[in-house]
This record gives C-alpha cells, structure tokens and sequence, in this order.
C-alpha cells in the first residue's frame, strides 16, 4: 500500500481524469441525500439544460513568469495578440456572450480586444485562477447555459475542440454547480 510520500500515491493524483472546466449556472436546485457535500453522481445529468452558450475568458494574470510589464494575454503571436485567437475561435461559436476576466493593466488587454463584442469582468486583486472565476459570479448567477472556461494564453486551440467541449457536455447532461 502507497505510504505517506510515496511517489506512486502523488502520480496517481496528477493522472486522475480531470474534469472539464463547463458547468451549468444560473438554475439552482436543492440536492438532498446522504452525501454530507451535497454532491453525489446524480448530479451529472440535468433534464433543463439550457442551450444558451457562453465563455469566460481567463486574462487577468500578471505576466510574472514572462517577465514582462504587458499582460501575457496581449503578447503578439503571429502579429495578434495571444487573446485575439482566443476570441476569433470563440466568434466561430454560436456563443450569446463572451466574458474578458481583467484585472493586472486591465486597459491594456481591453484595447487589444476593442473590435470584439465582449464584456468585461475586473478581478480587482490577483488572487488566482479560481479567484478570477469567483469574480464573474455575480454576472454568470443571472444567466442559464453552458459556460466555458478559457485560459486567453491557449492560441492553440482548435476550434473543434471547443465544439466538442461544449457538445459533450450537452450531449451528457453533464453539471457542476456552484455552491454559494
């Protein structure tokens, strides 16, 4: 049996599948049942999933490790900024909204995003990932869809799989809720 440090028992949490980054806001439903979290695999499947689409885009970061006093997302790739592929992918989603999480030069990144129909959402103190996406909550309470959320420094990605993204979750009925 894997010990306390065992390098087996650290491996086998960094291989577990992770779960996809979609979730289900907006409809909350109290969940009773034996499970003390509230959460239990029945929740994976929800009959009124709405098919409103909309992402988050992640763009609030400091840039530390580039070394830089630009925001990583505003980086030239291609003669674009790292944010502008981003959001040309997601223009070719038939998305309702699009949301920019800025904080760190936060006029910066939305001069480099002006010519797409975004919204912005400021994370007033860096505090991370997660706290970035705690700062659109107030905003993603009010609405019912499928989310998606998006780093702004993956230019990479392909179109297709961010279709796919969002078909698999609709296709499964899939859901993560918030707990407020």
């Amino acid at each position: 049996a894997p010990g306390k440090g065992d390098p087996d028992e650290s491996r086998e949490s960094v291989l577990r599948p992770q779960r996809s980054r979609l979730s289900t806001f907006g409809r909350q439903q109290h969940i009773s049942g034996s499970d003390p979290s509230g959460l239990s695999d029945d929740l994976m499947s929800n009959p009124e999933i709405d098919d409103k689409r909309y992402a988050l885009v992640l763009a609030a970061g400091n840039s530390s490790r580039f070394k830089s006093p630009l925001p990583k997302v505003v980086h030239p790739l291609c003669g674009k900024p790292l944010i502008v592929h981003i959001l040309e992918r997601l223009r070719s989603l038939d998305l309702e909204k699009t949301f920019v999480v800025v904080g760190h030069s936060e006029n910066v990144v939305k001069d480099a995003v002006a010519d797409y129909n975004v919204d912005f959402v400021v994370q007033e103190e860096p505090l991370g990932t997660g706290h970035a996406v705690m700062s659109a909550t107030p905003l993603l309470k009010q609405l019912s869809g499928s989310l998606l959320v998006i780093s702004g420094d993956t230019p990479m990605i392909r179109l297709p799989t961010l279709e796919q993204l969002f078909e698999t979750r609709e296709i499964r009925r899939a859901s993560c809720r918030e707990r407020v």
